[in-house]
């Protein structure tokens, strides 16, 4: 057996980094292009298709093109529509992960991707501190404080705390809008994904 599993997150770059030339999260995207942001954070993660089954560019690819004043193909090309997984999950041993990190700083830079999630998760820790205790539950859950996987769907939360789906959206929502008003909120988006927190509220 494979001491570890790796997992590669894709994404289509051309796309992201129009937007980020921009200074624009995925939700400011959706909004002024008028699509669900759900839908935009799947097509620059390669979740959707960008095109219809009859080969078709889709309406909000279009869309799409038309804000950044691009023709669909330079935004999703040949490669990306041939993508059938946005992730690859392979187990790897640590000798093949040296081959890929070969560079020393590089090496040296993977230690610390730990420190940062003990920092987020001390910050958090802190955070929720202040909070009622269902927002907070909720939220160290969505967190993945204690040990626990970050982001597990809402209805495990909910079976968690032996409550429904409906009422842990409404601990989320509470409990970030609580959390943007605090003192800490200013460090914790140093390394929180706000456009993946938008994305998990609205599953």
């Amino acid at each position: 057996m494979k001491e570890l599993e790796m997992t590669v997150q894709l994404r289509n770059n051309r796309l992201k980094k129009r937007r980020k030339e921009l200074n624009m999260s995925q939700k400011q995207i959706a909004d002024a292009i008028g699509i669900s942001l759900q839908l935009y954070g799947a097509l620059e993660t390669i979740r959707d298709a960008p095109r219809n089954k009859d080969g078709q560019w889709r309406p909000a690819v279009m869309k799409i093109a038309a804000f950044f004043c691009e023709e669909p193909e330079e935004l999703f090309s040949p490669g990306i529509e041939k993508i059938k997984k946005s992730s690859i999950c392979q187990e790897v041993d640590v000798e093949a992960l040296d081959l890929l990190t070969s560079d020393q700083q590089q090496r040296l830079a993977l230690p610390s991707v730990c420190v940062e999630v003990e920092e987020l998760k001390g910050l958090i820790t802190k955070a929720l501190k202040g909070l009622p205790v269902k927002e907070a539950a909720v939220l160290r859950y969505m967190f993945g404080i204690d040990g626990e996987e970050a982001f597990i769907t809402q209805t495990e939360i909910a079976k968690h705390l032996n409550t429904s789906k409906d009422m842990v959206r409404i601990y989320l929502r509470k409990g970030l809008r609580n959390l943007r008003r605090g003192p800490y909120w200013r460090d914790l988006i140093l390394f929180t994904d706000e456009e993946k927190i938008e994305l998990y509220l609205q599953t």
